[in-house]
């Protein structure tokens, strides 16, 4: 396990391209997070970055299932070794601390902060995002925390979720699948065979690709052709081919997502 105190942030080329596991906090050390920096990060520029969320403490379980992400997109990730199922104020101190840290000693885009959790874990980043400090979300078998009010008319932030089939929290997932379908917000929800847990590699690099998307499409992250085509292709060939209800969602999502980026007119039709 790589132990990292805050003084070695004096020096982050050693830092890239390794995951981390425990950064203790500069301004609390019982404060601390699992991290993963790209190794082509250079505080020249700045960079997106996820916060993650596991309800069971446990920050190394996120970092290391987006680590391939990280790297093939250019993402600093972050997983709180303190947040877990419990009172909000603990959790809250938790997100601040990792949340400033992570801020004071690496690059980060402010445009770009996104969140990501399971479970618990997961109503703790819808939480982040209804605050306002992140653009974008991955849920992992859970939606928005439970309010007196539901959810927002007007949901600010895109929202990419996943449910096992045998996820006890799949219907959850359905359900705000069609609320947020009808408040018109940037979506996507795919769900895997398994169970209630964080998503795969492959599925979580596939979620931030999505978050990359709705960036270009945000203004925030340039355009780039051949990475948009790589992401239609690939999205493409997974459509189901039988006519049915998967099929139907696949394409409805597709046409979403790619509206004006790429030509569809034959698939908005058969859509």
């Amino acid at each position: 396990m790589v132990v990292l105190a805050p003084a070695a942030f004096a020096d982050s080329t050693g830092l890239t391209g390794r995951l981390l596991e425990k950064v203790a906090c500069a301004a609390d050390p019982t404060q601390t997070y699992a991290l993963y920096v790209p190794a082509s990060y250079a505080p020249a520029r700045k960079w997106p970055v996820i916060f993650c969320f596991d309800p069971g403490v446990r920050g190394r379980v996120p970092v290391e299932r987006l680590q391939a992400a990280a790297e093939k997109f250019g993402y600093i990730v972050a997983g709180s070794n303190n947040s877990r199922n419990g009172p909000w104020t603990a959790n809250a101190a938790a997100i601040q601390a990792m949340v400033r840290d992570v801020e004071s000693h690496l690059a980060i885009d402010g445009r770009r902060v996104y969140t990501a959790g399971l479970s618990g874990g997961a109503r703790v980043a819808m939480q982040v995002a209804l605050g306002g400090l992140a653009k974008g979300v991955i849920a992992c078998s859970a939606g928005f925390p439970s309010s007196e009010g539901g959810i927002p008319g007007k949901v600010p932030f895109a929202f990419f979720g996943t449910a096992g089939t045998e996820d006890f929290n799949h219907g959850e997932l359905r359900r705000l699948d069609a609320e947020l379908e009808e408040r018109k917000a940037a979506h996507r929800i795919v769900v895997f065979p398994g169970g209630h847990e964080w998503a795969s590699v492959a599925l979580l690099t596939e979620a931030v690709a999505w978050l990359e998307l709705q960036a270009i499409r945000a203004g925030t992250r340039a355009k780039d052709e051949a990475m948009v085509q790589e992401m239609w292709s690939t999205r493409v060939a997974a459509v189901p081919a039988p006519v049915g209800l998967a099929r139907w969602r696949a394409v409805k999502s597709l046409v979403a997502d790619f509206k004006g980026l790429v030509e569809m007119a034959e698939l908005q039709q058969t859509a």
